[in-house]
């Protein structure tokens, strides 16, 4: 696998790639600047234009939100089914059984979210 392959693999979009190959005053001048860098003026210009280079912040999402996700576990839906089933029939300890591990998954799953 070449170099060119990689980066493509790795999700690097093709404008990078293509700058990535070309030759560093071709490079500059496509990207409007120096080796020196931009002048204060074309940084300001830029900065308007653009706005700040950050990253933005994700939304915080609410505990709601958070064990709704956590609950779309495959276990822990199958564990619901099973204790919903079981309450039912009238088996509330093998219900209460499966329907612990059930809310133990769904909790401990909320911090990764």
């Amino acid at each position: 696998m070449n170099n060119k392959q990689a980066t493509q693999g790795a999700g690097v979009s093709k404008q990078i790639d293509e700058l990535a190959t070309i030759r560093v005053d071709a490079l500059f001048e496509r990207l409007g600047t120096t080796k020196a860098g931009l002048s204060e003026e074309e940084a300001e210009r830029r900065l308007d234009q653009h706005g700040p280079n950050e990253i933005a912040e994700e939304r915080a999402r609410t505990w709601v939100h958070r064990l709704f996700t956590a609950s779309r576990n495959p276990l822990v839906i199958l564990l619901t089914v099973l204790a919903t089933i079981s309450y039912a029939t009238g088996d509330l300890r093998a219900g209460s059984v499966m329907l612990l591990p059930a809310c133990a998954a769904a909790t401990l799953s909320l911090d990764h979210e």
